[in-house]
């Protein structure tokens, strides 16, 4: 197995996770993480003409409705802001084979399964060729002071030297393509000449010849919070029983020992353990939430069990049967951005008990269709002891909202 292009900066600074057998942690990708992927996925669709629907995109990768939301605003910012040219293709995966330095680009694809063996795989967001220049675009929606400039860029490199071997060129724009929560695009690019396409290929030529000659031992420092197989590193290990020894009672006596730094050396020696201590409880929360999954939960020895809870929640989003409703049933909770609150305070200023006004509008709402509903995920500690039941609360007597008759023709027939 050989490094992909998004895991050569990675690769550089510690080739140990693709040197032998390595316990590889798939994880969960936050929310920045996942909303990057839906508008990557989203522009494919869109250069590539391939059948678009952001509901889809949303439920495949677990976006709540506030994402939702700033997804679409991204998707249609992007559409005002970019002229897609005829010439782009989105999604191309290029295969390098650093041993006799020759590359093979496969058709536009949405996945990520490259063949097993000992090839460099990386895929292109956008490729396109302007005259003999290769053009390599990258679509990033994160903060930049974590990203390399288009010519240092590790990834964009990689893309360049396999695009140019495929497809004859000796030269590369490559591009980061920034693009904001409203959709708007700032290109940085710089252009790799045949020498730095050359260098490149040395680079990684070199990195090819150290994973031959077989295992490489394991390199910490800040880039073990990215790495994937920080569970299985025994650098890690080591680090973690360094920083905190066991057995209780002092698990962070580092912290108590940090005014006590007794040279540079000592302080470079604690940072890199602390740091490769911090990516270790990183990956522990993503197995311990992955165990709790499968377990129903893990019992904290207090009588409650940490698992993982789905909540509902519930947003209003006012179409036009449901605006017309409030208007009628409860002007006071007509406003921009109406919610449950609003209409808890609009009840409170009439004299009405504010629950059950909440509760017979939210239910005349889903009935118009002007309730969204979501999946909030969380792992807390749930008691496993029940709790008793409240006594029913007293009623005002007042009649439930009208839903019927008007509202809903009115809904039916758009």
């Amino acid at each position: 197995m050989r490094p992909t292009a998004s895991k050569l900066s990675l690769a550089q600074e510690c080739l140990w996770p693709w040197s032998g057998p390595v316990v590889w942690d798939a994880g969960t990708r936050g929310a920045a993480a996942r909303l990057g992927s839906a508008f990557h996925a989203a522009v494919a669709a869109l250069i590539n003409g391939w059948p678009l629907d952001l509901d889809h995109i949303g439920e495949w990768l677990g976006l709540d409705d506030e994402q939702r939301e700033t997804l679409a605003r991204m998707v249609q910012g992007w559409q005002r802001n970019v002229a897609v040219d005829k010439r782009w293709k989105a999604e191309i995966p290029f295969l390098y084979d650093a041993v006799n330095d020759v590359a093979e680009e496969l058709p536009p694809s949405a996945e990520r399964n490259y063949p097993e063996g000992n090839l460099w795989a990386g895929t292109a967001d956008v490729v396109w060729d302007d005259g003999d220049l290769l053009v390599i675009r990258d679509w990033k929606t994160g903060q930049r002071e974590y990203v390399h400039l288009p010519g240092q860029n590790p990834q964009l490199r990689q893309l360049a030297l396999a695009g140019c071997r495929a497809r004859g060129k000796e030269r590369a724009r490559v591009e980061l393509a920034w693009v904001d929560s409203d959709g708007n695009v700032d290109v940085e690019q710089d252009e790799l000449g045949p020498f730095e396409i050359a260098a490149v290929a040395g680079e990684i030529a070199e990195l090819e010849d150290r994973l031959s000659r077989g295992p490489v031992e394991p390199c910490t420092g800040d880039h073990c919070r990215r790495c994937p197989a920080v569970v299985s590193c025994a650098e890690t290990r080591t680090a973690i029983v360094a920083v905190a020894p066991t057995p209780p009672p002092e698990p962070f006596r580092v912290v108590g020992t940090v005014t006590e730094i007794t040279s540079p050396e000592h302080a470079t020696w604690m940072l890199h353990r602390v740091r490769a201590v911090a990516a270790a409880v990183e990956v522990a929360d993503r197995v311990l939430r992955q165990y709790a999954d499968g377990n129903t939960g893990i019992a904290t020895g207090t009588g409650a069990v940490w698992k993982r809870r789905e909540l509902a929640v519930e947003r209003i989003d006012l179409n036009p049967d449901g605006l017309a409703l409030l208007k009628r049933e409860l002007p006071g909770a007509v406003k921009q951005g109406t919610s449950k609150t609003a209409i808890r305070e609009a009840a409170k200023a009439t004299g009405q008990s504010p629950t059950e006004i909440e509760q017979q509008i939210m239910a005349a709402l889903r009935i118009a269709g002007s309730v969204k509903g979501s999946i909030t995920v969380r792992y807390e500690d749930v008691s496993e002891t029940p709790t008793p039941k409240r006594g029913r609360r007293k009623t005002t007597g007042k009649p439930p909202i009208d839903t019927t008759a008007e509202t809903i023709k009115t809904s039916s027939t758009g």
